[in-house]
């Protein structure tokens, strides 16, 4: 994993120390099993790298959500947060932004399929 995970404000969520290459290439307790990690709600998060794919990609995972009022939920709730966020200019910034919605993707796409 080249960025860091589960990184907040600059600290290791794994430890809550400050986060940096260096300690997380020498932490065990930084590494995250695949079961962890969690795999993505839909094949090509990997390849996410700007806002627009990522605007694209959740509206993509709205689609699998059980219900009509679901999705227009989520889907009013993703088109707010890319106008939000339309003026970030800082490249971490916009990736730590792209990393957090994978993320909230995938734990809300788990919630509501395990409730089948």
């Amino acid at each position: 994993m080249d960025q860091f995970h589960n990184v907040t404000a600059r600290r290791c969520l794994g430890c809550r120390a400050a986060a940096d290459k260096l300690h997380h290439s020498s932490q065990p307790h930084c590494q995250l099993t695949p079961e962890e990690e969690g795999m993505p709600p839909l094949v090509g998060a990997e390849l996410i790298l700007t806002p627009v794919q990522l605007y694209r990609y959740l509206l993509r995972c709205c689609k699998q959500l059980p219900t009509g009022a679901m999705q227009q939920h989520y889907r009013h709730a993703i088109r707010q947060s890319y106008k939000s966020h339309a003026d970030e200019d800082d490249p971490e910034r916009i990736q730590m932004i792209i990393q957090r919605a994978i993320a909230d993707a995938n734990w809300i796409l788990d919630k509501y399929t395990k409730k089948k």
